[in-house]
């Protein structure tokens, strides 16, 4: 089972390999190479079919049953307790999920990152835009021609006429 619902998402692009990586080593140790194989290209098939088709999902479901050496129409295979590898499982789906864990809040951190640059970057942008419109205003009362000056001296005076 934690081949199916977890190394079949890893496959799916769901998990990254970095997340199942303990999970393959310990599945692979308890199930073996090559059943782990056909498991894997039963569940990739399984990707390929569409919900929708019943028959086709019927039969992969058989051909995990008889890779599994289980009847498909007796009861769910129950693991035996003796073996040891139940507790060995839930310790490498219990990394997987740490793993999980860490690597959503490395991402999260990593896209906090990505906003306050993007914020700073608005922010700089801003600030000279900003800059520019005070330079212009600046440039347009220095060099602005003589007659179109606003200055806050008295007006000059009429020049005097001669009679």
């Amino acid at each position: 089972m934690a081949a199916g619902l977890i190394l079949a998402r890893r496959d799916a692009g769901i998990l990254d390999p970095d997340e199942t990586e303990i999970l393959e080593t310990t599945v692979t140790a308890v199930l073996g190479p090559d059943l782990l194989q056909t498991l894997a290209d039963i569940w990739s098939a399984a990707h390929t079919t569409g919900d929708e088709d019943e028959q086709k999902m019927r039969e992969h479901a058989r051909a995990w049953c008889q890779a599994l050496g289980a009847d498909p129409a007796g009861p769910k295979p129950v693991p035996d307790p003796a073996s040891g590898r139940r507790s060995e499982l839930a310790e490498a789906i219990g990394k997987v999920v740490g793993q999980v864990r860490a690597n959503e809040a490395a991402q999260a951190a990593a896209e906090a990152r990505v906003a306050a640059a993007h914020a700073a970057r608005a922010q700089a942008k801003a600030a000279k835009a900003e800059h520019a419109r005070q330079a212009a205003k600046t440039a347009e009362k220095v060099f602005a021609p003589a007659g179109a000056r606003t200055t806050h001296a008295r007006p000059p005076k009429a020049p005097a006429v001669h009679r």
